[in-house]
């Protein structure tokens, strides 16, 4: 659970305004799964979600986010 969580944050950070669909598709984890990882993450406030054209939701890093994607990539951790 914990590499996938690593994962989910590692596709925001580096392809902010990623949609639900391209996220799931990404990590290969249903969107179920990563709703729930997005949720958490927000509640943390490592994410930002904004609706641009009619229902579509763009994932965006917050700078928390960033910085603490950064030290993982450094320390080539992947416990979040």
């Amino acid at each position: 659970m914990k590499k996938t969580r690593y994962r989910i944050l590692q596709y925001i950070c580096e392809n902010p305004g990623i949609s639900l669909l391209e996220l799931s598709n990404e990590v290969e984890v249903t969107k179920s799964v990563v709703s729930v990882y997005l949720k958490d993450f927000e509640k943390d406030g490592l994410i930002l979600k904004y609706s641009s054209t009619g229902r579509r939701i763009k994932i965006h890093p917050t700078a928390k986010a960033i910085k603490k994607y950064t030290k993982i990539k450094l320390l080539n951790i992947c416990e979040i």
